[in-house]
């Protein structure tokens, strides 16, 4: 209103007079918005359009449609002759090649690891001046090209969104982007005369033919996939494309008017603006290390070539303004309810994530990586749904597994267990599982209704077997007979080929109750970054504090139980049988070598080791803590000891509950969480649901064992037949100093001799590969 103090037409004057003075601020404010929007709007359309190629062909044509207009519209016209045209055309076609790179290095990339290797491109071209031209590089110069080297070097290392694929893409767009730099730069010199809207026009046109050739061989099926492509997705294609054309426009605008220095300092600017907004986009979690190897890049681009004083101070101010800007503004700005779930892991008080000493650990730990891959289930495109079998033990060793899995291979978690809908556990399991999932996540949702609807062929080779007796499952049968390529299951693929190779479908079910950490660790794929991210840590307990999280009222009622019963010293008893359901009955007891060995299951053997190992070592009046399914084992103990603590006498009973209504998978969770608390502890042998409580302690514990029934050739009557062998229950316990779950399939293959035929079946995939880890197999614990 102060503008149009005379009339509309003034005002219109008058505004127009503003922005004429002010063109040079819009044009470097338009650039610098359009330059960090230019790497996140290609990440976001990727992530909807994951075809580089195409993307990359379709942004090209974009361009060769408005760009024709602006230059017809320019006095002169088209002012290319054929001398230079051939120049243009040849650098059209290496012009292309970073392009096409770039993107495919962004589909598996971050925006802020492709800004390093685009500043890492200094390097090269010097190198390539130096090799060709014969250039001499000041000590200032020569700091730059170290500081590049040195933060590209550390912020690799330290990367937590570090990927094979992407960094081959990256090292080849920057191997490719160098040569350009190069090449192009001599072309031109043989095409003055000619704007910059020309020359953008023709490389495009001849930079299609090699993109449109790409296209037809690697991502021709692109076409088939459109129909029924959903209407963000062409947004996000259409504004990368239009954003493209913007940064043209305002680029070669601000070149017009700014002196070299000021456009390289804009640049720099840019490259800051483009860190922090992928930071409120993607949230992507980087470790200290990665933040100063991302700025000595930045740092070693801006310094190169300055030799003014004012310019020193100049890049130095933006430099720390930018670092700065990032540190203080973008925690603030990333959303509250995006940050929820990694919000609450880091801020847990009873799981808490240990921080981390960034001087004696430079890489980052697996809770940093997890929580960094939780922030980005929206994110991934490919999904692994675990449908995890058995009891509670058993599922927590799937899934723990599974975990690992779905980090390395930076895909989804969705988990299929009637266990999520009880409500039992807070996050983040919660948030995995399917039913959670599927609302939160509609690409997840239609590409797991169209897998469901997948036909048979399709849907067996999307899935996963990782059990005992794969050989036996009825859909791997050939003609009604075992199938002996089936004999491990798919454990060989899984110890020995990058998982999305082996299965690159976008959903990959895995169906199983094994603890398969171990096999992981054989893959030369992964072993490199598992070693890294646990570094000589037990791997369960790790894994498993960060996803074993009671809801609020389940830890409620374990602390109320345990601040009235388990106050003083305390010693934690399982008690299980051999995996038979309910009581011990004829039929159960027949398989033994006697009753009274039998009978030896239902506590005696535990009461016996509390006598030898732990009685010297507490007070007489310690509480016992007795978590069994069997009333049996709960008498017993209540007849030996004084003071005995359990939740329920008749938790465990055949209808499904226990007392006060709650079912009996509430008081095994709380069982588990009660079995954590005491100093000394004696478990049944073997169990997954013994290991699991185990691993729950958040003090040591001084664990014993029983022994498994069974005998010296580890044969189990009830899988292999009652007719090969029999039960001997000998001995009474073995201190246990491990919290690691074994893998009781690795102890049986060894107890059957089938090791060596593993081992041969995993070199016949690749010859690159390692023995079974030494600390999964626990033999005779297993």
């Amino acid at each position: 209103w102060v503008f149009c103090t005379n009339g509309p037409h003034h005002c219109l004057k008058t505004f127009t007079l503003k922005m004429t003075r002010y063109r040079e601020q819009l044009c470097c404010g338009f650039y610098i918005v359009c330059s960090c929007s230019m790497l996140n709007l290609n990440k976001l359309a990727l992530n909807e359009f994951p075809w580089p190629f195409a993307l990359t062909m379709l942004q090209m044509l974009s361009t060769l449609v408005i760009v024709p207009l602006i230059v017809l519209a320019k006095p002169g016209g088209f002012r290319v002759n054929r001398s230079q045209l051939a120049h243009l055309a040849s650098a059209g076609l290496i012009w292309a090649t970073p392009l096409v790179f770039n993107l495919q290095a962004l589909k598996y990339l971050n925006p802020e690891t492709c800004i390093v290797f685009r500043s890492a491109c200094l390097v090269g071209v010097a190198l390539g001046d130096y090799t060709l031209f014969h250039r001499r590089f000041s000590l200032v110069e020569t700091l730059s090209l170290v500081s590049v080297v040195g933060g590209a070097w550390i912020f690799a290392l330290s990367n937590v969104k570090h990927n094979f694929a992407g960094y081959a893409w990256g090292t080849a767009y920057w191997a490719s982007l160098t040569a350009s730099l190069l090449y192009v730069k001599r072309a031109f010199n043989h095409c003055e005369g000619i704007d910059t809207w020309e020359k953008t026009l023709y490389l495009n046109m001849f930079g299609l033919f090699p993109t449109v050739l790409l296209v037809i061989g690697f991502e021709l099926n692109f076409v088939s996939s459109l129909q029924g492509f959903p209407v963000m997705s062409w947004i996000w294609i259409v504004c990368s494309s239009a954003m493209g054309i913007l940064l043209g426009v305002f680029g070669n605008s601000a070149r017009a008017f700014l002196s070299p220095t000021g456009f390289d300092v804009l640049g720099n600017v840019s490259k800051f603006a483009t860190v922090a907004v992928s930071a409120l986009i993607f949230q992507e979690t980087h470790t200290f290390l990665s933040y100063v190897g991302l700025g000595l890049v930045i740092f070693g681009g801006a310094i190169f070539g300055v030799k003014d004083a004012k310019k020193w101070v100049l890049r130095f101010g933006i430099l720390a303004l930018g670092l700065l800007a990032f540190k203080t503004l973008v925690p603030l700005l990333i959303q509250e309810d995006t940050r929820a779930i990694v919000d609450n892991l880091k801020n847990s008080t009873q799981y808490g994530m240990q921080p981390r000493d960034h001087r004696t650990h430079p890489f980052p730990t697996f809770d940093e990586l997890a929580v960094e891959w939780l922030g980005r289930q929206r994110e991934f495109k490919r999904f692994i749904v675990v449908h995890p079998i058995g009891g509670l033990g058993n599922v927590f060793h799937a899934l723990t597994g599974t975990l690992i899995l779905s980090i390395l291979t930076e895909r989804s978690l969705v988990i299929v267990w009637s266990g999520c809908e009880s409500g039992l556990f807070g996050l983040p399991l919660s948030s995995l599982c399917l039913h959670n999932v599927v609302k939160e996540n509609k690409h997840f949702a239609r590409r797991y209704d169209a897998f469901l609807r997948a036909d048979r062929k399709s849907s067996l080779a999307a899935t996963i077997c990782l059990n005992a007796r794969c050989y036996l499952a009825k859909q791997y049968l050939i003609n009604g007979r075992r199938n002996d390529e089936m004999l491990f299951g798919h454990f060989p693929e899984l110890s020995s080929l990058p998982f999305n190779e082996r299965w690159p479908q976008d959903i990959a079910v895995i169906k199983t109750e094994i603890y398969f950490a171990g096999f992981l660790f054989m893959n030369p794929s992964y072993t490199a970054l598992l070693s890294s991210l646990f570094q000589g840590a037990e791997v369960y307990p790790t894994v498993l504090r960060f996803l074993f999280r009671p809801a609020p009222h389940v830890l409620r009622h374990a602390d109320e139980f345990a601040n009235e019963h388990l106050r003083g010293q305390c010693i934690s008893v399982f008690v299980r049988t051999t995996g038979f359901k309910g009581e011990l009955n004829e039929e159960s007891v027949a398989l033994f070598h006697s009753r009274e060995e039998a009978m030896q299951l239902l506590g005696p053997q535990h009461h016996r080791c509390i006598q030898r190992e732990i009685a010297r070592l507490v007070s007489h009046n310690a509480t016992v803590f007795v978590a069994s399914i069997y009333k049996q084992a709960k008498t017993l103990f209540r007849e030996h000891y004084a003071n005995v603590a359990m939740i329920d006498m008749d938790v465990g009973s055949q209808d499904g509950h226990g007392g006060g209504g709650r079912t009996n998978e509430f008081y095994a969770v709380l069982d588990l969480l009660l079995l954590a608390r005491c100093r000394y502890a004696v478990h049944s042998y073997s169990s997954t649901f013994g290991q699991l409580a185990r691993a729950l302690s958040v003090q040591p514990q001084i664990l014993y064992q029983t022994p498994s029934p069974t005998l010296a050739d580890f044969v189990t009557p009830i899988i292999d037949g009652v007719g090969q062998t029999l039960y001997r229950v000998n001995g009474t316990c073995r201190r246990v100093l491990t919290r690691e779950a074994c893998s009781a399939i690795w102890s049986r293959w060894r107890s059957r001799n089938r090791t060596s035929s593993f081992y041969e079946r995993v070199h016949s995939l690749t010859p690159r590969t390692s023995r079974f880890p030494v600390s999964f197999d626990h033999r005779h614990h297993c």
